[in-house]
């Protein structure tokens, strides 16, 4: 039903890559369905065609990914399963955000989990974007959004990916001006002074 894959970087610490793995057996042996996880190297400085050899794993109709500095909850494959049955083109969840000060629920983001048809991903051509393919594809339809928090986001300013985009802004601009909805990138690029305001507005809520 669902294949799942994982871009382990050499730059991430190999205790995240770990704690990454045992959350995602976890759910796999929950899920109620079949899913195979798939761990391959990334391609430094291109999501976009790291993206593409992931989904090109397998055969079930339906593929995802999990990020290597990410982990899910146990029942993160579970809470899919109506939506996989229903056949329908695309899924995502809430998330939290998790931060070195607090972790920050965000159960209207969509960003992760994002499950897809297989046949849906294949000739959108986001293996042209190197910073943001994942949401590219999101931008290109409209998925059944289930408001549950079953992924944990690392939020790293100093990660891999956002040095890239730091390093590559014209091109990265360039990117999100062909995305239907900047708006999910959002995340991706806010400062730290941004981080932190909204650290604070969460810690400060009731």
């Amino acid at each position: 039903m669902l294949d799942v894959h994982v871009l382990v970087m050499d730059y991430t610490p190999a205790e995240a890559v770990t704690r990454c793995k045992a959350s995602i057996e976890a759910a796999a042996a929950r899920a109620g369905y079949p899913v195979a996880v798939h761990y391959l190297p990334g391609v430094v400085g291109h999501l976009g065609k790291a993206r593409a050899n992931g989904y090109a794993l397998g055969a079930f109709p339906y593929v995802t990914h999990v990020d290597d500095d990410d982990w899910v909850r146990a029942d993160a494959f579970e809470v899919l399963a109506d939506q996989l049955a229903a056949g329908v083109v695309a899924i995502t969840t809430g998330e939290n955000h998790v931060h070195a000060a607090a972790t920050v629920p965000a159960p209207d983001s969509r960003h992760h989990l994002a499950v897809f048809r297989r046949e849906f991903v294949k000739g959108l051509g986001y293996d042209s974007f190197r910073f943001y393919p994942d949401q590219y594809l999101l931008s290109m339809c409209e998925p059944v959004h289930l408001p549950v928090c079953v992924y944990n986001h690392c939020i790293d300013m100093e990660s891999g990916s956002r040095r890239q985009r730091r390093a590559n802004a014209s091109e990265a601009r360039r990117e999100l001006a062909a995305i239907r909805r900047p708006d999910l990138a959002a995340l991706e690029n806010a400062t730290p002074a941004e981080l932190a305001a909204a650290i604070d507005r969460h810690v400060r809520e009731p």
